[in-house]
């Protein structure tokens, strides 16, 4: 515990004596949801196919949203020049949907961009969807991917995906007579249809904000004698990926005049807190995930992406609620093999996962998510430890051979 505590402070750079900034959840903001659709050039995807596509999407996205809820505009990412994209489109259209998770677009825009990829692959469409939210800096944590094979459902699937994954966010409050619960407040919650969007056992991912001075302008003009110039700030996010909220119950508050409801959470996180104080620090803020009551799925890889191999003494198990107190028992374990594991029974869209090779232990928290592919989890499984592992895996054994011989004597 003491060592995530330490990675949590250097991760953050945390400092304990700086205090939250007061932190603007937005009641009355709406969303401003841009969708941008990349099709693969082929003979199925002409012209009135790609133009009938974003006509529907257009029709049926912004009912979904809600009028007064936010604003949806949808457009084909080749109509947009060159020189008018932003960075995080050129970025996509570059080097794919890696890119939108990556630390350089953790800047904070306000506005969510949802990327949807159409191409024909042997003989169907084959549509993948990913979304940016520019509130808390985060992307979906993985690719939603379907298979269409006629151009009837092709319009109603797009449009499904791009729905099951818009994420509302909020900002997130921390109590402090109770460090295992929090409060979120979500952006919009004061707008018509809002109600709608937040629920019991919704589950959030979170970052934390804080504001980074900008690198000097070396065309600026020199500061006169007694200027003064507030340093100029860019406010950035860090991803708590190892954090995640659940929603306990909805619950009404009053902050002067004004009654609006708050989400009050209950935290799972592999930290000694869900409320890190780096410097520079202005608040929490969460984002919505799609998650399903259903078994938790696990992808293991190093960081080369090679699974481990059937030699490898891995033991994987999972369970929903205890966190790092929690001792498994042999029901918590993963079966799978070659790196993909599955638990035999269902979590309600949070898992604490562990993995265990010899004496290194590391636990992970993971959405259970409605996407298709499993979570991925990168773990070093070097030679070297597969050995210790190995040696250790006997010795036990031994001992347990030993230790059952001497009973049957009864000694």
């Amino acid at each position: 515990m003491r060592l995530l505590a330490v990675l949590l402070g250097v991760c953050f750079g945390a400092s304990l004596h700086a205090a939250p900034v007061p932190f603007d959840h937005q009641p009355q903001s709406p969303y401003e949801w841009n969708v941008y659709v990349k099709f693969k050039p082929h003979v199925k995807l002409n012209a009135a196919v790609r133009q009938q596509l974003l006509k529907d999407l257009k029709a049926s996205l912004g009912p979904a949203l809600g009028d007064d809820f936010g604003k949806v505009i949808v457009q084909d990412l080749a109509d947009i020049p060159k020189e008018r994209r932003d960075p995080l489109v050129t970025a996509f259209d570059d080097k794919g949907f890696a890119e939108l998770g990556t630390d350089k677009f953790r800047v904070l825009t306000g506005v969510k961009s949802h990327f949807l990829t159409v191409e024909v692959k042997d003989g169907k469409f084959l549509l993948q969807s990913c979304q940016h939210d520019g509130d808390t800096g985060l992307a979906t944590p993985q690719v939603r991917s379907q298979t269409v094979t006629d151009l009837d459902t092709l319009s109603r699937t797009a449009g499904l995906m791009l729905v099951a994954d818009f994420g509302p966010t909020a900002t997130v409050e921390a109590l402090p007579d109770n460090k295992e619960a929090c409060l979120l407040k979500m952006r919009g919650m004061e707008l018509p249809g809002a109600k709608r969007w937040l629920k019991r056992g919704d589950v959030f991912t979170m970052s934390v904000i804080i504001d980074e001075p900008k690198p000097k302008d070396p065309k600026a003009p020199p500061l006169k004698p007694g200027q003064i110039v507030d340093a100029p700030k860019d406010r950035k996010a860090k991803p708590m990926s190892a954090t995640l909220l659940r929603v306990l119950n909805i619950i009404e508050t009053v902050e002067g005049p004004v009654k609006y409801e708050v989400a009050k959470c209950e935290i799972f996180t592999i930290y000694e807190t869900a409320f890190p104080k780096p410097t520079r620090l202005v608040g929490y803020r969460a984002m919505k995930l799609s998650t399903q009551d259903a078994p938790v799925r696990v992808q293991l890889t190093d960081e080369k992406n090679n699974s481990p191999g059937p030699a490898v003494p891995l033991e994987i198990w999972a369970t929903e609620y205890g966190g790092l107190a929690t001792k498994p028992t042999p029901q918590d374990t993963l079966e799978g093999r070659n790196g993909l594991y599955k638990s035999g029974r269902n979590m309600r869209g949070i898992a604490y996962v562990w993995v265990k090779l010899g004496n290194e232990k590391l636990p992970f928290v993971l959405p259970v998510l409605t996407a298709s592919g499993p979570n991925q989890i990168k773990f070093e499984f070097k030679e070297e430890n597969v050995q210790k592992a190995r040696f250790q895996d006997r010795v036990e054994r031994f001992s347990s051979k030993v230790l059952d011989a001497r009973l049957a004597q009864g000694l």
